[in-house]
């Protein structure tokens, strides 16, 4: 589930919000199922599936989404595989 700001893509719905109120206060369901863990930053979103997998969206002007590159992203992109179990992440601005 997401909701805040989505002037970047965090919310990883497939849109960007550019007019106000550049967001939505109602929770959206982005993923089905097999989140563990989610940390957002600043303009950018992460999470961690079951399968240990990291998923990163929104603003990438620094790399914080760690994809190699500097461009946004609005739906969730597989950032690493990860072995099964890993469960914590932690995100700034």
């Amino acid at each position: 589930m997401g909701h805040g700001g989505n002037i970047f893509g965090q919310l990883g719905d497939g849109t960007y919000t550019t007019v106000s109120p550049y967001g939505t206060n109602r929770a959206e369901q982005i993923v089905a199922s097999g989140v563990t863990a989610i940390a957002g930053g600043g303009y950018h979103s992460l999470f961690v599936k079951s399968d240990g997998s990291l998923w990163a969206m929104g603003w990438n002007g620094g790399g914080q989404l760690g994809d190699g590159t500097y461009n946004q992203n609005n739906r969730p992109k597989q950032i690493v595989a990860g072995p099964p179990g890993y469960n914590r992440i932690s995100s700034s601005f």
